[in-house]
């Protein structure tokens, strides 16, 4: 009779985890530091451009404006000076939306986190939203990233 009701227990469990997987995983992300959501929530709140691009130019475009680490081993500093301007936290172009998480921005504490999200607005067109919780790292990394765009593409604005 035990047996029975273990095996319905571990039955209802695992079926319980599948129908939540979407709030285990939310939740894993946001225990991880990895989580856009509070991010992607403010996007509204930030400066927003339109640029004549492609979902790839205009994410390369951003991503070129980041610091260089070494990918085997990003704890080691190179001794050549790096050009970029902030450090890429993380970055999916596949997500929905496309987003880069930007640290290190100029003038801000190094672990502020800015969004940067990609969102096609046309068939030619692709807005790009800046967001963060702090207004100056905002700011000026909407800035920078929008000087970038307006030097390779044409805004529609």
């Amino acid at each position: 009779m035990s047996q029975r009701i273990f095996t319905k227990w571990v039955a209802c469990s695992c079926m319980i985890l599948f129908l939540s997987g979407c709030v285990v995983k939310e939740a894993a992300k946001k225990v991880m530091g990895t989580s856009t959501a509070t991010l992607q929530a403010r996007r509204a709140e930030g400066p927003s451009k339109t640029f004549y691009c492609s979902y790839q130019e205009c994410f390369e475009a951003i991503v070129a404006l980041g610091r260089q680490k070494d990918p085997v081993k990003p704890w080691v500093h190179k001794e050549e000076p790096d050009n970029g301007v902030f450090d890429i936290f993380m970055s999916n172009l596949y997500a929905n939306p496309p987003y880069i998480i930007l640290m290190g921005v100029e003038g801000s504490v190094d672990t502020t986190e800015v969004g940067v999200f990609l969102e096609r607005t046309s068939h030619e067109t692709i807005r790009v939203d800046v967001t963060s919780l702090s207004t100056s790292a905002k700011t000026t990394a909407a800035e920078i990233i929008f000087k970038q765009l307006e030097n390779n593409f044409k805004s529609a604005e």
